[in-house]
């Protein structure tokens, strides 16, 4: 079996590339050579059939030097696709096994796990003291990544809910952004498990700028019943984005952060700003850098939007 393994993995690709890409840079011929495709097909034989023997024998042959960084001849991030393999098929013992080496794998295993809704696998992680809150290399937590799905509106439900009964918080974030896992549902998620994220396990309306951000959901995808959903429950409406994070603020010091209504003008979503400015939008609130909503429809050019903004009180309730 080669390199190639995405019927395995969609996230081993990358990885992979990256590898080669590595191989190829002066600094990186003192890791090892790349591990021959004879070899890795009896590595990956062992693992398919769950052999923990035959694994530990052919680790010991080609990776002997558990303890240290570089355990062999070989480089040992070519063990990347049996990683994948036992992540995504819940076979614990394999990567307790591969583990002991130096080299971090527990990354990639966890986000190859949650692709393949691996819960043995995560369940072994928490055993073992992973803390399922942790912000992650792409600033998110591992719960918010579940809720960033590649196909849209399409949240694994199963897998979400799983992760909160085992301790993941919907409003974990980053110090430096207030980026949360419901920030991303409201992007996503259906609008009945919106409400079943806010009522049933805590999901809050006043963090992840949710209002703002249920604005990227794709055109015609439910956005008014989504915001009506949040302004219910008490979103703000009237507060420019990030207003009172200092983290937030400091990281984009250099933009011009609006309301709601701001964010739903400048994106020309006449339906929303009729509907924000129907529960009390105020169009008279500026931005950070001194602009109504009005404004930044014009500076956009977005002319469905630009008349209602010029007469915000007749939408008004």
């Amino acid at each position: 079996m080669g390199h190639d393994n995405r019927i395995m993995s969609p996230l081993l690709d990358e990885h992979m590339k990256l590898l080669r890409l590595l191989q190829v840079s002066s600094s990186s011929k003192a890791l090892g050579s790349p591990l021959p495709e004879a070899i890795l097909g009896q590595f990956m034989a062992a693992v398919s059939a769950d052999d923990l023997d035959t694994l530990k024998s052919l680790l010991d042959e080609y990776f002997p030097e558990r303890t240290k960084r570089f355990p062999g001849d070989y480089i040992v991030s070519e063990l990347l696709p049996i990683v994948s393999h036992a992540a995504r098929h819940g076979q614990v013992a394999i990567l307790n096994e591969l583990f002991t080496y130096e080299f971090d794998f527990k990354k990639f295993a966890e986000d190859d796990a949650l692709d393949a809704g691996a819960k043995d696998t995560l369940l072994f992680f928490l055993k073992q003291g992973w803390d399922i809150n942790e912000i992650r290399k792409n600033k998110i937590t591992f719960l918010a990544s579940a809720l960033s799905p590649q196909q849209p509106n399409k949240p694994d439900r199963d897998m979400v809910l799983w992760l909160i009964q085992h301790g993941a918080d919907l409003n974990a974030r980053p110090p430096h952004i207030d980026d949360t896992a419901m920030s991303r549902a409201v992007m996503t998620a259906p609008p009945d498990f919106i409400c079943e994220l806010l009522d049933k396990y805590g999901g809050d309306v006043h963090r992840g700028q949710l209002l703002q951000n249920a604005l990227f959901r794709r055109p015609g995808d439910d956005v008014v019943e989504v915001m009506d959903l949040l302004v219910n429950r008490g979103a703000p409406l009237n507060m420019t984005k990030y207003a009172g994070d200092a983290g937030s603020l400091h990281r984009y010091k250099t933009s011009d952060l609006g309301t709601p209504l701001h964010m739903a003008a400048v994106m020309g979503n006449a339906e929303a700003v009729r509907y924000l400015l129907s529960q009390g939008a105020d169009a008279s609130i500026c931005s950070t850098k001194g602009r109504t909503a009005l404004q930044w429809a014009e500076n956009a050019r977005r002319d469905d939007v630009v008349p209602i903004l010029r007469s915000p009180d007749q939408y008004r309730l």
